[in-house]
């Protein structure tokens, strides 16, 4: 059976082991605890980290 790609469930795990390996050293589900607000304020702040490298 093919699965079904879903873009959304990839994201997920990619942000939820980056925050896991990176930051908590804690395998759990990030992404489900942040609210829309929340992205927005972690796009800013990495927003403010991309002109700090550049």
């Amino acid at each position: 059976m093919v699965q079904k790609y879903n873009r959304e469930d990839i994201l997920k795990e990619r942000f939820n082991q980056f925050i896991s390996f990176k930051v908590t050293g804690e395998t759990k589900d990030y992404y489900s605890k942040l609210s829309i607000e929340d992205f927005v304020e972690i796009k800013t702040t990495l927003s403010d980290i991309n002109n700090i490298i550049t």
